[in-house]
């Protein structure tokens, strides 16, 4: 228990805003084949956020070429 509270507080957590630009992590395997080769950038961006849902969910704005 104590390890957790410890661990926690050296936690940082960060908040975003409405129309803060993030950086996303693409998974190749989410996308249709061809999309996202194996050896591309394991993140793309910068995506901007259209809107907060709650502390860690946003929709996010993402570039047509992903086929998404």
């Amino acid at each position: 228990m104590k390890l957790t509270l410890r661990a926690d507080n050296r936690k940082i957590f960060k908040t975003f805003t409405v129309g803060d630009y993030v950086m996303i992590q693409i998974y190749p395997k989410w996308f249709s084949w061809g999309t996202v080769e194996m050896l591309h950038a394991r993140s793309a961006g910068p995506c901007k956020i259209l809107n907060k849902l709650n502390c860690n969910t946003h929709v996010i704005y993402i570039f047509k070429d992903y086929d998404i």
